[in-house]
């Protein structure tokens, strides 16, 4: 299983990138045939809107359809473990 990890507009620190890959191995217990996930990382400029501020998209690549989950939040950790859940929801059903 591959874990890609990119950012779009910021900078992914190493310590983010292994808090991923240790949150994401309870995913392959759910679904055996991942092949890759990518996770990434946004920074948006809301003004406005400083709760929405950072976005994550999860998106799991596997034998069969693509799974998708994506949060927002004003912290890129709070944004990735609200995108975790609905993942894992999803692949529950």
């Amino acid at each position: 299983m591959d874990v890609l990890v990119s950012g779009r507009h910021c900078q992914v620190p190493e310590e983010f990138r292994a808090r991923v890959a240790e949150k994401l191995t309870a995913i392959e217990k759910l679904k055996d045939r991942v092949i890759r996930i990518e996770v990434q990382v946004t920074a948006y400029g809301h003004n406005r809107q400083p709760d929405q501020s950072t976005g994550v998209e999860i998106t799991l690549v596997s034998k069969g359809p693509v799974v998708r989950a994506e949060a927002f939040a004003e912290d890129k950790t709070v944004a990735f473990d609200r995108a975790l859940e609905r993942l894992k929801a999803q692949l529950r059903r």
